[in-house]
């Protein structure tokens, strides 16, 4: 399986680093560690260096040491195979988009289309066939998640 890990921004500087802005909670950008993009093709990455820069990475891939080269990848999406060990109550992103969502009252409310991270935390973003709305994802509005997601609707939600 293909997990999202990040996106790439834009060239920082002229010696190949790239601005990465990470979609993942794990710690996935290592030293040594290859990873991929898909589209337009799929392209295996290996880095070289690594360093933080803001709320973000700043990275070099072999094969990409200068500005010209780097300048290729902008804005494409990086994704890796390897499955982290998750905690009790700890999701993927991926493992969530798509599933139905239903209330308290099994009442069928719409499909998770979008995981969104805020400061505050993770809001799931709810296709309800008419709109889009987003609940929070946390204990007091996620009842359960199994093949399905069980929120606690409460008046003015969705």
């Amino acid at each position: 399986m293909n997990y999202e890990i990040g996106k790439i921004i834009k060239p920082h500087g002229l010696k190949g680093e790239l601005i990465i802005k990470p979609s993942t909670d794990f710690d996935r950008f290592k030293k040594e560690k290859e990873l991929f993009t898909l589209y337009p093709e799929k392209k295996t990455l290996k880095i070289k260096q690594v360093r933080p820069h803001k709320n973000d990475l700043l990275i070099i891939f072999y094969d990409y040491e200068d500005i010209n080269k780097a300048e290729l990848l902008k804005g494409l999406t990086l994704y890796t195979d390897e499955t982290p060990a998750l905690l009790e109550d700890e999701y993927h992103y991926n493992m969530l988009v798509g599933k139905e969502v239903y209330n308290q009252h099994q009442e069928k409310r719409g499909t998770v289309i979008e995981v969104v991270l805020v400061p505050q935390g993770h809001l799931l973003r709810i296709d309800t066939g008419t709109n889009t709305k987003l609940v929070p994802f946390n204990k007091h509005f996620i009842k359960e998640v199994t093949h399905i997601v069980i929120i606690n609707e409460i008046e003015g939600l969705l």
